[in-house]
């Protein structure tokens, strides 16, 4: 006999049983991850904003703060658009690739994000009415993690092993690597100064940090984060980990108030 497909409406289907009458068992995962919104000042409560069945990581908001682009976790990962009051979901891209860690440009128009749509994984950019995708930024080794300066004119990313760079209107420019041969992922961009993490070459997250594009020099702070972004000037940063929220301060990392 000749094995045959079997379209289930799960994406993932094992230990499958028959009962004497032909009829299939099996047992299926549905996972599930939310973006949720929590206002800062004051503190108020976390109110999911993403349907509670789709797997959507990554958000990224726009510059009016009323739309914001994320990308879906299933077998094909394609980015989606929603209104930050969590209506209007519609996807941005479609397709067999793996759309990831999208950035909303400054200027509101167009999104930043990784893709191996071209094959291996590279930074590409799409307006954000879906039109002019193009790739963007390229390397022999791989671009990742884009992250726009409000100036809207550069760019940072990583490449393999955590090396950051910045491209801008002259071209792409390695920056210097952290000490104790670690990487550094930027995560969040203002004015001279680019927020991120210092992590292992296989990937363990050591430690939030600033690198200062005006003294070239990497700032360790004293916090624990799985991911760290700018709050609304360069004073204070956004610093979350494990099932925990809080502001810290961006000289000593200390946090500021409860998380």
């Amino acid at each position: 006999s000749r094995a045959t497909s079997v379209n289930l409406p799960t994406p993932y289907a094992g230990f499958f049983t028959f009962a004497d009458n032909g009829t299939l068992a099996y047992a299926t995962v549905q996972e599930a991850s939310s973006i949720w919104r929590v206002d800062l000042d004051p503190p108020g409560p976390a109110v999911r904003i993403t349907p509670a069945t789709m797997r959507l990581a990554h958000g990224s908001v726009s510059p009016d703060n009323k739309w914001l682009v994320a990308f879906e976790q299933e077998h094909f990962e394609n980015l989606v658009i929603l209104r930050t009051d969590g209506t209007g979901l519609r996807r941005l891209t479609t397709g067999d690739f793996r759309d990831r860690g999208p950035a909303w440009s400054a200027d509101g128009k167009s999104i930043a994000f990784v893709s191996n749509r071209g094959g291996d994984y590279q930074i590409w950019r799409i307006g954000i009415d879906g039109s002019n995708l193009a790739p963007f930024v390229q390397h022999p080794t791989g671009a990742y993690s884009p992250e726009w300066a409000r100036d809207g004119e550069r760019l940072a990313w990583f490449t393999t092993g955590y090396r950051p760079y910045i491209t801008g209107p002259s071209g792409s420019e390695a920056l210097p690597m952290p000490p104790e041969n670690l990487g550094f992922r930027p995560t969040s961009w203002i004015g001279d100064d680019i927020a991120g993490l210092l992590r292992r070459p296989d990937g363990v997250v050591v430690a939030p940090a600033v690198f200062s594009l005006a003294t070239r020099t990497y700032r360790r702070l004293n916090a624990t984060c799985g991911w760290v972004r700018w709050q609304a000037d360069n004073t204070r940063l956004v610093c979350g980990g494990d099932q925990h929220l809080e502001i810290i301060d961006a000289k000593s990392g200390r946090r500021i108030g409860d998380p």
